[in-house]
């Protein structure tokens, strides 16, 4: 089993998200997760302010110091995924990333979106948090839980690409036979 500093090339899977519960203060909670198919290990960085492009290079040096080798992240096309901040970042020599920005508007490819999908079933459902601080008390109670559910985050996480992968796939198994004279 890989050590937090031996995770394999490209097991990250990386997403922005917030959670925002306004108070009467307007107080917002944002949230940035990522999730290894590999291991099932998850990764999340709470904020208490929008999620910029500063933000998202903070969250991408917390997954290069937890994991030193080669690293794949695959994200969202958020305007927090670019700008002068990561470009400067992605110019560090050594830096052993890559990032693949998924398409436009294609959430149902990205398996970070099943943990967000529990995030709402186990916490945030039918729920009004009278603070940010309450939010984030929450979410990161479940984000340290998952730590001992990896094979479920595993199968949540898989369970959606392969669902999605069964429906682009054929419905039946026919095959056009070979004409005899090619």
């Amino acid at each position: 089993m890989p050590t937090p500093n031996s995770a394999p090339s490209g097991c990250s899977v990386a997403s922005q998200r917030w959670l925002t519960r306004h108070a009467s203060f307007g107080e917002k909670a944002s949230y940035y997760s990522g999730v290894c198919l590999e291991t099932g290990t998850v990764d999340a960085m709470g904020l208490t302010e929008s999620c910029t492009a500063e933000t998202s290079v903070v969250f991408l040096q917390q997954l290069r110091a937890k994991y030193r080798e080669p690293l794949i992240v695959i994200w969202d096309n958020s305007p927090a995924h670019r700008g002068p901040a990561m470009r400067d970042y992605l110019s560090t020599d050594g830096l052993n990333l890559r990032l693949v920005p998924l398409p436009a508007y294609s959430p149902d490819f990205n398996p970070d979106e099943a943990i967000w999908d529990w995030v709402r079933e186990e916490e945030t459902a039918n729920t009004c948090f009278d603070t940010a601080a309450r939010v984030c008390e929450h979410l990161d109670r479940f984000f340290a839980e998952l730590a001992n559910r990896t094979a479920e985050v595993k199968q949540r996480c898989r369970s959606a690409l392969q669902a999605l992968a069964d429906g682009l796939a054929p419905t039946t198994n026919h095959v056009d036979p070979m004409p005899d004279s090619v």
